[in-house]
């Protein structure tokens, strides 16, 4: 039997002798007819970019975009360039091509398909299958910016197909601990004996899905996937026993579910513990053993304390609210010892600089810099970058823009001012631009929605006049992904670039399959909220169980990334001795001309 190594050389030594036979001595190239016309041409690779071509192939960008119009804003993994040989075979010297060249795919060993269905996302097939984001695109590098239906990709050998979305199963006897449904909410006052469903009269035997989520008490712990327990359960001891050794996440947000009227704080972090315990439920269907308990903290130090004081059984990750007093209490009590302290919800908190236990889940102020400037140098790398200051505006993106300045001031290109009072006028913007810079990508002060319209319109008018509209770009904040209407439309007709921490699209199939299970689940569709908290909910349960699964039950911070509808998770130990962890995942968003969202990274 032939070893898969000798047949991978073999596939890999045959793919070299075709590309041999088809190299040019004019470019260093592979040749194929395209329109009964001989053309050189380049297949895209990930982290390519024009400038980076034009380098590696020794022409000049206005070479490659003459050939290739469609390349004039951005190149992307998969994309081909052609350059007809009539061009740039000046030599005159002979032209081998294969007649047969790409006309079929040759067989792959240990390689399986899927066919993209209608609705289908890059990020929707990754969970499908079990397998990374980064995984398919190595596997699809055409794949980076999307799919579409009718597609064909690539699998690794062995992988299945996961429903998305699991349906939620009818809840059945309390007393049983068979089920496989999460639980219903439940009122839990100080006599646990009591508990009775919010929504309907107190049975032994309740058959429909929760419709609402107005509780009176804490909520009720859920085990999913083995075990509902809605009412005490006597068990023998070895039952005991094998309940309090799976692995713990515990809930302790403040819902205030002793409110009559809760705020709409409050409403957010339930919204979030639904779409947690969809995500439980979903991964329910593989036979995951993780016990979620779940504590209201109702904005109370003291009933924090309390519940810290009492928590059984220990966690290994503990979801904390978003204020910095209750996090350290949290990270600082003996419950926690053991266990990891995730904060989801804020964004400024600097803990885990100097708590080895706490998790930072929305990447800190600097990485985010890092990794946005990053991208811009990426994405426009040829381009001057040009900032818009509205010298009687909110400039309260100030500090990105001052470490945008200083990065390419390192690399010897100054950034060009243009400072405005009020009103933007285009004269302004043409003085600034100087003929002899190829490519300018305008950056804003400001991520308010007013301050976007005072230029918008300019740069829109600019582009519209140019001869060549790619050598004016936008690029922007996360604050633009909230906008709606007239602004929304601007971003595409602009073709903008954006960075952001969270990323959904609601047409999309994630979207859609999370919103659905809501309806099913509790009568409501996702609160309107950006970011969507549901959707947070969701994609934190999907990637804590994922990991505690992936690592033998116990929780790896360092292991597992996790790709989400929304948010994605990859933790990097921060610097120094006594340092937690912080998420180093953010979303490039593209909003193309044709009305999609596309993720650059």
């Amino acid at each position: 039997m032939v070893s898969l190594s000798k047949i991978f050389r073999r596939i890999l030594a045959a793919t070299v002798i075709a590309v041999s036979a088809l190299t040019a001595d004019a470019l260093d190239l592979p040749v194929k007819k395209v329109n009964d016309r001989l053309c050189y041409y380049y297949v895209v690779r990930r982290g390519d970019t024009v400038y980076s071509i034009s380098k590696s192939l020794g022409l000049t960008r206005e070479q490659i975009v003459s050939s290739n119009p469609s390349a004039a804003d951005i190149v992307k993994a998969g994309d081909i360039l052609y350059f007809p040989v009539a061009e740039y075979n000046k030599d005159g010297k002979p032209i081998h091509i294969d007649s047969n060249e790409a006309q079929s795919r040759p067989a792959e060993s240990g390689i399986a398909y899927h066919k993209v269905k209608k609705g289908e996302t890059l990020y929707g097939i990754s969970r499908q299958y079990r397998i990374s984001v980064d995984r398919l695109i190595e596997l699809n590098p055409d794949a980076v910016n999307g799919v579409k239906a009718g597609q064909e990709l690539r699998l690794p050998s062995g992988a299945t197909s996961e429903p998305d979305i699991a349906a939620p199963q009818p809840i059945k006897d309390a007393q049983s601990t068979t089920q496989t449904a999460p639980a219903t909410p439940t009122v839990t006052e100080n006599d646990e004996s009591e508990q009775t469903d919010a929504n309907t009269e107190p049975s032994e035997t309740n058959t429909t899905p929760i419709k609402q989520f107005e509780v009176t008490g804490d909520l009720t712990p859920v085990n999913p996937p083995t075990t509902v327990v809605t009412q005490p359960v006597e068990t023998a001891d070895d039952e005991t026993a094998e309940v309090e050794a799976r692995p713990v996440i515990s809930v302790i947000l403040p819902f205030m579910l002793d409110d009559a009227n809760p705020s709409r704080k409050a409403n957010l972090y339930t919204e979030f513990y639904k779409g947690l315990m969809i995500a439980a439920d979903t991964l329910s269907t593989r036979g995951d053993t993780v016990t979620i308990v779940t504590y209201d903290c109702s904005d109370s130090p003291e009933r924090l304390k309390n519940i810290l004081a009492s928590a059984e059984p220990r966690p290994s990750v503990i979801i904390a609210p978003d204020d910095e007093a209750s996090i350290a209490a949290i990270a600082s009590s003996p419950v926690a010892a053991d266990a990891y302290v995730l904060n989801v919800f804020s964004v400024r908190d600097t803990l885990y600089q100097t708590m080895p236990n706490v998790l930072q889940a929305n990447i800190p102020q600097r990485a985010m810099y890092r990794k946005a400037v990053e991208a811009m140098r990426r994405y426009f790398d040829d381009a001057t970058p040009l900032i818009l200051r509205n010298e009687n505006g909110p400039n309260e993106k100030q500090e990105f823009i001052n470490y945008l300045t200083e990065q390419y001031r390192r690399e010897g290109k100054e950034p060009v001012e243009v400072v405005y009072d009020g009103a933007l006028l285009s004269s302004s913007l043409r003085e600034a631009m100087s003929d002899s810079v190829s490519r300018y990508v305008i950056i804003p002060t400001s991520g308010h929605l007013n301050e976007f319209n005072k230029f918008s319109h300019v740069v829109k008018k600019l582009r519209e006049q140019s001869e060549d509209p790619s050598r004016i770009s936008v690029f922007g904040y996360p604050d633009w992904t909230a906008f709606r209407g007239d602004a929304a439309e601007m971003l595409h007709t602009l073709n903008a670039t954006v960075y952001s921490r969270f990323d959904i699209d609601e047409n999309s199939l994630d979207y859609r399959n999370i919103n659905d299970a809501f309806q099913r689940w509790y009568g409501s569709e996702l609160m309107n909220a950006v970011p969507s908290q549901g959707i947070l909910g969701f994609d934190t349960g999907s990637y804590l169980i994922r990991n505690i699964r992936a690592n033998d039950g116990i929780y790896n911070p360092e292991g597992s990334p996790y790709s989400g509808a929304q948010s994605s998770f990859d933790f990097k130990r921060a610097e120094g001795d006594n340092a937690g962890y912080y998420n180093d995942e953010l979303y490039i968003i593209r909003f193309t001309p044709d009305g999609r969202n596309m993720r650059l990274y």
